[in-house]
């Protein structure tokens, strides 16, 4: 599916390049424009094409390697105890034909850097596939930082934007990984969890 995006995103640049060209030209009447080369066609081309290929395979399989920390402090005040807990939130991995183990494992160093006192895994596992969980091996180490509790995603049950997706549970694999690794999964419930002497519910 990817390269299907990819290919619209080319194509939708390539055709607004033309309509810019096309307008340029009646509007203007820039006579210089009817004076251009078949050598000058080519080598705007190739910019053209090179310049909007590097764009693409950067946001296909550069960008989505790039791992971001946010911190927001939240004050509840709801007690007069001031409780002080550092939470990870972390959603959408998407592992599969492009982010595998190596990627996770890069996702679990930065966590570890942070020393949260509880991870929240917010579901979009996996990208497309069931037997994308087996790329999921090194997140044991994530319940080695702090207590992991997990949801799943509309990913894991292969609802997409599109209409036409067919819901199917692909959370089996999953299941299996965290359940040997210690993370914990929330379906449709609520969990009175006690954290550095503070208590609330997840």
């Amino acid at each position: 599916m990817a390269y299907v995006f990819d290919f619209i995103i080319i194509s939708y640049i390539a055709f607004a390049f033309f309509m810019t060209f096309i307008i340029i030209r009646h509007f203007l009447n820039i006579k210089k424009l009817r004076k251009i080369t078949k050598r000058h066609w080519q080598i705007a081309f190739l910019l053209f094409f090179w310049i909007t290929g590097t764009i693409v395979f950067y946001g296909s399989f550069i960008e989505p390697q790039n791992l971001v920390v946010s911190q927001t402090k939240i004050n509840i005040n709801k007690t007069t105890q001031t409780e002080n807990l550092k939470i990870a939130f972390l959603a959408d991995f998407h592992l599969g034909p492009f982010k595998q183990e190596k990627f996770l494992e890069k996702i679990i160093e930065k966590v570890a850097e942070q020393k949260p006192d509880i991870i929240l895994l917010g579901g979009d596992f996996i990208h497309q596939k069931e037997s994308e969980a087996k790329y999921f091996t090194p997140i044991k180490k994530m319940t080695d930082i702090a207590p992991v509790f997990a949801v799943w995603g509309n990913h894991e049950y292969n609802v997409d934007y599109n209409d036409k997706s067919e819901f199917r549970d692909m959370t089996a694999g999953l299941k299996k990984v965290f359940s040997e690794s210690g993370i914990q999964v929330l379906n449709n419930e609520a969990r009175l969890l006690t954290i550095k002497s503070s208590k609330f519910y997840l």
